[in-house]
């Protein structure tokens, strides 16, 4: 049995998954495993459960909660023990644990930098995403996330160290400049950064580097950096040699005795070999729009040629792009096209995989499903076409996933969204009728259906609403309020419900508001924007304007300075206090942006960043697939099934990704937006409020 709190909250037997019942029973066995093998008082688990509050009945509950805990996973496994309770497990069988005995085991290595980086490398492979995310939203466990978070960051930091140390400083750039972006208070991550960009010949963008710490530092808390972190800068500037990259000597393998009697080295381990498995191989990444080509030095490559290590046949590898690049679509889908193509001129500059190039063939589809289709069968038709990105929307990906699973093609979607493409109680069986069990579609783009649940907890939590007048327009929009209202009343919330029929007056629908002794504290709004801005309006009629309104993307179409969008039709100063969501992509890495923009000469979006990472995940599950030496009609098969396994993960320019057992990606980002009436010149804008994952999706 294994104990999973490094991600949501699982426990499986056998590798199967068990059901943990509602919140609060999975909030009680929450507390059991992070305190494992302690006993946990009664009284601590309500004050934690329940808060300072608690109901008459709360002890009862708990004795509930924990009976059916005991019958699920056993009475040995959770024991009543004065004076609570007490989980007994191996601590192989918790992943907390474990996380931290090898923590502890890497900091033990300090003769060994290699054995360091693997372990605290193993340790954080072990997260599944935010650590109990699927109960973040709940008081009771926020501290405990807070220190398990803690932890995560603190070996994170230790591992990069260990792979600047042993001279990975290119390889951490990447994954440092998403970190501190993402945590700009941590100094450590500065002062790795900037040390990474000096050793990697960049000593402009590493003074550049402390440059943002310093202004972050000043701007959020009024501090100069630290001595530490000014001291690397001083370094840096006068261009210290105890900068620079030192070998260390690890030490000589011993000499083993084979069957024939000859002295040989012993067998490469396993943080070596991954060095040396892609042989020749090279790694591309873009850094200041030009390609660092790391190549492995030629006595390497015969080492792996001596040995006879197996690799992809040559041959004419193509990936197929399937967008739209003409009609009104044209502008979606071109920022793709150019993310893709620059992705495969870097992969090709780099030397390509195994030493073959690989083409990319780009078809036009317009935004038509059918021509769509007619571009994938096109793709699938061709043998060494190993995988295809797209297509732009939802609509035109339905017709097409029949025709590449049929095909056993693997296909990467940077934008699609909706659920029925992946999840088989959405009809994803149907798409994928012809290999129901083989998935052959992925996707980083978050599933709509997250926007349900992220809208929920942003009213119950960011808002702090524990009441909600429900307004749909009676069309489009009864899904999404219909959706928000279980969320938000499954977190605890209350809802009055109405409907704005067409051609209704909005403020017919706002009575509930009047209710001076309990009030909504919020308006949620499903529907299109002509709709919505009525009701704002009817709200500022009412005098209501201090009752946030909440709505999902459908009211996120444009600034005050643009001709029918929600903003244009209130005026800024009745938009503000309106809110919405967008499901959208982890933030892309700035060297990623500054290579589009000096190329391109304009800033990439979200889905174009995603596109490139698409083409390194499947360059990823080529590398991955070589070393069994497959033949030229067995890659397509081998190179699906090594992308589409959950336990994979692929590092791309949107940071670690991995998808789920359909296709989805595990961070399920949101972004939550507000309206700024300074914002676009004085006429209203949406601005970013805060950013979230959600993941794994629902």
């Amino acid at each position: 049995m294994e104990f999973r709190i490094l991600g949501p909250l699982e426990v499986t037997d056998g590798g199967i998954g068990l059901p943990l019942g509602g919140p609060r029973q999975r909030l009680v066995l929450a507390w059991l495993i992070l305190e494992a093998n302690h006993v946990v008082p009664t009284d601590r688990l309500i004050d934690r459960i329940w808060g300072d509050g608690p109901p008459d009945a709360a002890r009862s509950a708990l004795f509930a909660y924990v009976s059916r805990l005991r019958k699920l996973l056993g009475a040995a496994r959770i024991q009543a023990r004065a004076p609570g309770y007490i989980l007994v497990a191996d601590r192989r069988e918790v992943d907390a644990l474990r996380f931290t005995d090898l923590v502890n085991d890497a900091h033990e290595r300090t003769d060994n930098l290699e054995a360091t980086a693997a372990l605290l490398t193993e340790a954080l492979d072990l997260w599944r995403g935010g650590a109990l995310s699927d109960l973040a939203e709940y008081d009771a466990v926020r501290s405990a996330i807070t220190r398990l978070e803690e932890q995560r960051l603190v070996a994170l930091e230790d591992r990069i160290e260990a792979d600047i140390g042993l001279g990975r400083h290119r390889e951490a750039v990447a994954s440092l400049e998403t970190l501190t972006s993402e945590h700009p208070l941590r100094e450590r991550l500065w002062s790795q950064l900037i040390l990474a960009l000096y050793r990697s010949g960049r000593q402009g963008d590493a003074l550049g580097a402390f440059h943002r710490a310093r202004i972050t530092l000043v701007e959020e808390l009024g501090i100069d950096p630290s001595p530490e972190l000014r001291r690397v800068h001083e370094q840096v500037i006068r261009q210290d040699p105890a900068l620079d990259f030192q070998p260390t000597s690890q030490p000589e393998a011993a000499l083993v005795r084979v069957d024939d009697g000859a002295d040989v080295a012993p067998p490469v381990q396993p943080a070596a070999a991954d060095r040396l498995r892609g042989t020749p191989r090279t790694r591309f990444s873009v850094i200041g729009g030009a390609v660092v080509v790391v190549l492995l030095v030629s006595a390497v490559a015969a080492w792996s040629i001596a040995n006879g290590q197996k690799r992809l046949p040559r041959a004419d590898w193509a990936i197929g792009l399937d967008m739209p690049l003409s009609g009104r679509a044209a502008e979606l889908g071109q920022p793709v096209r150019n993310a893709v193509q620059m992705a495969i001129d870097d992969l090709n500059s780099a030397g390509g995989v195994d030493g073959s190039t690989v083409e990319l063939l780009v078809l036009d589809d317009a935004n038509d499903p059918a021509r769509a289709a007619a571009n994938a069968r096109e793709f699938v038709a061709r043998p060494t076409m190993v995988a295809m990105i797209g297509p732009w929307g939802s609509a035109a990906a339905f017709p097409v996933i029949p025709i590449t699973n049929e095909a056993s093609l693997l296909q990467c979607s940077p934008t699609n969204t909706h659920p029925g493409l992946t999840k088989p109680r959405d009809g994803a069986l149907d798409v994928r009728a012809a290999h129901p069990d083989a998935i052959n579609y992925v996707r980083l783009a978050p599933s709509d259906d997250i926007q349900a649940s992220a809208l929920a907890a942003f009213a119950y939590r960011d808002l702090a609403a524990r009441s909600a007048l429900v307004i749909d327009d009676t069309a489009v929009g009864r899904g999404i309020a219909d959706a928000f209202e279980g969320k938000f009343k499954g977190l605890g919330g209350s809802v009055v419900r109405r409907a704005l029929n067409p051609d209704a007056d909005a403020g017919t629908v706002l009575a509930p508001l009047a209710d001076e002794l309990d009030p909504p504290g919020l308006v949620f709004f499903g529907g299109e924007p002509e709709a919505g801005a009525a009701v704002r309006l009817a709200m500022s009629a009412a005098g209501r304007l201090s009752t946030p309104l909440l709505s999902w993307d459908f009211l996120f179409n444009g600034s005050g300075a643009e001709s029918g969008s929600y903003i244009q039709r209130l005026g800024a100063a009745q938009a503000v206090g309106s809110y919405v969501a967008h499901a959208s992509l982890p933030d892309h890495k700035f060297s990623f942006a500054d290579a589009y923009r000096t190329r391109f000469g304009t800033e990439p979006d979200e889905y174009s960043a995603a596109g490139y990472a698409c083409v390194e995940i499947i360059v990823t599950a080529m590398r991955g697939i070589a070393p069994r030496g497959p033949a030229v009609n067995d890659v397509r098969e081998l190179l699906r099934a090594y992308a589409v396994d959950p336990g994979h993960r692929y590092e791309t320019i949107l940071g670690t990704v991995g998808f789920d057992g359909n296709g989805d990606a595990l961070q399920q980002f949101v972004t939550f937006y507000r309206v700024e009436a300074s914002a676009a010149g004085g006429t209203g804008d949406w601005v970013v409020f805060k950013k979230q994952d959600f993941g794994p999706a629902p």
